[in-house]
């Protein structure tokens, strides 16, 4: 173990003419200008913030906004995030300007409006020109044509069209949280700056993108592109320098080494309890956030902290937890949660928290979960500490450099966490591989909706960009894109996040919100508590609670509905079962498949018969029904998950599964690796830099 003083870090003020009753910092009057030389002049920019979290970016994005009416599309990456800026900037605009677009609201709006569908409610909210804050997934979605459902009706027809026209007359985009983004959403933003920099050229427009590492894919991509970029470096001061303020403040940093690849996180606090002991006792009145990886961990250390501390004072937030568990949770003493939290939650007023215990299996995360303590002047003299959990080797190196004890600011810490974390593999070739096929379907949607003179002009312009961008031809990306389409392919590229295998829950473990929930099927079958129901009996529970509930009767069935068995078929859930708890210990799970149901045995392909197993024994008929009769496009390979991910390098919690083959000749089984949607195409991407990978319609080599 080893403590680290991480010092105060402060920026200037300036008595410049910014945002009523409001001082910029440097960095914002800078953003300022840099937007409005840009909007007058006529120009594309984009704009790379760099200063800390909680440094004020927020404003420096909006602030142009706020000073002219202009409407600006702020994306985030969590929709607690979009609920966590809304506050924020609720104070600022008024109340008919700002709106919040995430699923639960359309939802609503849906209800209040008396509109059918989220699409046709989106496009009533977009005529309105607020400024809207939403989720990437929705941009992707609008942008590239995918919104509306692919069962399009004659009243649905130019939907899609439409919502792209009124999405695209925003002149401004904030990005937040970008260096959260993988390879493929930072191909997917690019390509949407290069289509709007050929479609509207000469019009002003400004992407700003507030993150403290930008990412150098990302600048690679628009210098080919030819779109103008500038960073905002901030401008530090010390801290009682006059007019100076303190946007990061002091905080005692433990680093503890932790066996986190065998998911030991939770041993590992209970190991170190001492620590987060000895600060409570000190300081009776302090408050405590835990931020894991495992919604099973978070809730063993939620019980064992109820059995220490009581019922009331500990709380859960993760994927598990309704929302107004979410909200009672985080005013309690000690809060518990997952990534949910980890981006979204400022904690500050009646969430304010004193200590901070995280676990960090990558330098992202690390610092992404540091920056949620010490963000603000606290209201109480209870110091800030933070107990980081890490791997083994990131502790010896750290320990090496820094030995047990060290004073430094949180940058030179960032420096040395990204130095000492190994780097885990981050899909690059993706930009050459898939990201222009996405980009072609993207050409073929907008050139669809073209007048007809202007077509070529387009068609030429943005095969232009697509060749730049990913330096193959024009013609092979084609091929390729028309394979995929023609075997149905598509739709697992075509969407942000990529989709899990969902089942619906009748959740008894929930205590305030609803019981009725959607949660990932391998954690269920690895922790859960469960017993599988028929469809009947699910949905008597849920018509018996929607008679007291009956304003969430749309979404609910929406999201309830059973998945659909062509490969395209993505939305939907794949079973539904009771949840009565979560187990001490995970049960082993893998798929299984026939020789004959797999179309060749490494690479991309489709599959489908598949089942799923476990150890000990648990009764899945209904779900295994489902999953038989369902095509998947997939990843496999001979190699075992484990080694596949050591040899490749995989991020930590990349999703790829064991897969039992049988022979269909008889009794044997191979035993290799299976990954679903996005991770197939992820997986294929590596192939490909091998040489491995079949080229989808094309027998001329890699393009």
């Amino acid at each position: 173990m080893m403590c680290l003083d991480l010092e105060p870090l402060a920026y200037p003020l300036l008595d410049e003419d910014w945002l009523p009753g409001k001082k910029p910092y440097p960095h914002q009057i800078e953003t300022l200008h840099c937007v409005q030389q840009a909007m007058q002049r006529g120009e594309f920019l984009c704009l790379f913030n760099a200063s800390v979290t909680g440094g004020g970016k927020t404003l420096a994005s909006f602030a142009y906004t706020l000073r002219t009416g202009t409407p600006a599309v702020g994306v985030y990456p969590t929709n607690e995030l979009i609920e966590d800026q809304r506050r924020a900037l609720s104070a600022e605009f008024d109340r008919d300007k700002l709106f919040k677009v995430d699923s639960r609201e359309l939802d609503r709006l849906e209800v209040e409006y008396e509109r059918h569908g989220h699409a046709r409610t989106l496009e009533m909210v977009l005529a309105w020109r607020p400024t809207i804050l939403t989720n990437p997934d929705i941009l992707y979605l609008v942008f590239f044509g995918c919104y509306v459902p692919k069962e399009r009706t004659e009243a649905l027809k130019g939907l899609s069209e439409r919502l792209q026209q009124r999405l695209i007359q925003n002149d401004i985009f904030i990005f937040d949280e970008f260096h959260l983004y993988n390879t493929k959403q930072i191909g997917n933003v690019a390509t949407m700056i290069g289509a709007l920099h050929v479609l509207q050229r000469g019009r002003g427009k400004v992407f700003l993108f507030s993150s403290a590492t930008p990412t150098k894919p990302m600048m690679e991509l628009l210098d080919k592109l030819g779109v103008p970029t500038a960073m905002i470096e901030p401008h530090a001061v010390p801290p009682n320098s006059p007019n100076a303020r303190i946007v990061s403040h002091p905080v005692e940093l433990f680093i503890v080494p932790a066996d986190l690849a065998r998911w030991r996180a939770h041993e590992a606090i209970r190991e170190n309890f001492a620590l987060i002991g000895e600060f409570v006792r000190g300081y009776p009145d302090a408050k405590t956030v835990f931020i894991l990886d495992s919604v099973a961990g978070a809730a063993l250390l939620a019980s064992d902290l109820r059995r220490c501390f009581g019922e009331d004072d500990v709380g859960e937030v993760h994927g598990l937890s309704s929302e107004e568990q979410r909200g009672d949770a985080l005013r309690r003493r000690f809060t518990v949660g997952t990534s949910t939290i980890e981006v979204g939650i400022d904690f500050k007023d009646e969430h304010e928290k004193d200590l901070l215990v995280f676990e960090a299996r990558t330098a992202a995360q690390f610092i992404q979960r540091l920056g949620r303590i010490g963000r603000h002047e606290k209201a109480t003299k209870i110091p800030n500490r933070a107990i980081a959990l890490v791997p083994e080797y990131v502790h010896n190196f750290l320990r090496e450099q820094l030995g047990e004890r060290a004073s430094l600011d949180k940058r030179k810490l960032a420096e040395l966490v990204y130095d000492a974390y190994r780097t885990p593999n981050q899909f690059r070739s993706y930009l050459r591989r898939y990201t222009p096929v996405e980009a072609h379907a993207l050409k073929e949607f907008i050139a669809h909706q073209s007048h007809p003179d202007d077509r070529p002009h387009i068609e030429k312009a943005l095969t232009q960009a697509i060749e730049v961008m990913s330096g193959r031809e024009a013609s092979r990306i084609e091929r390729q894109h028309n394979w995929l389409a023609a075997r149905r392919m598509l739709a697992p590229l075509q969407s942000f996040r990529g989709h899990g295998l969902e089942v619906a829950l009748w959740d008894n473990t929930e205590k305030v919100g609803s019981p009725i929930k959607t949660y990932d099927l391998l954690f269920i079958l690895r922790r859960g508590i469960f017993v599988e129901l028929n469809p009947e009996e699910f949905f008597r529970r849920v018509e018996e609670w929607l008679q007291a509930h009956p304003e969430e009767e749309r979404p609910l069935r929406r999201r309830l509905a059973k998945v659909g068995g062509e490969v395209d078929d993505l939305m939907g859930v794949y079973g539904y079962f009771e949840l009565n708890g979560i187990l001490p210990e995970a049960r082993k799970v893998w798929f299984t498949c026939y020789r004959s149901d797999i179309e060749k045995w490494h690479g991309l392909t489709t599959i489908k018969g598949l089942e799923v197993e476990t150890d000990p024994f648990c009764s899945l008929h209904r779900l295994n029904r489902v999953l038989r009769e369902k095509t998947f496009v997939v990843w496999v390979g001979k190699q075992d998950p484990f080694v596949l991910r050591f040899a490749r390098g995989l991020p930590p919690l990349f999703e790829v599964y064991e897969l039992r083959v049988r022979s269909d000749m008889g009794p044997g089984e191979s035993q290799g690796s299976i990954a679903f949607h996005q991770n197939a195409y992820f997986l294929d991407c590596l192939d490909w830099e091998d040489g491995d990978a079949d080229e989808h319609g094309d027998t001329n080599g890699s393009g």
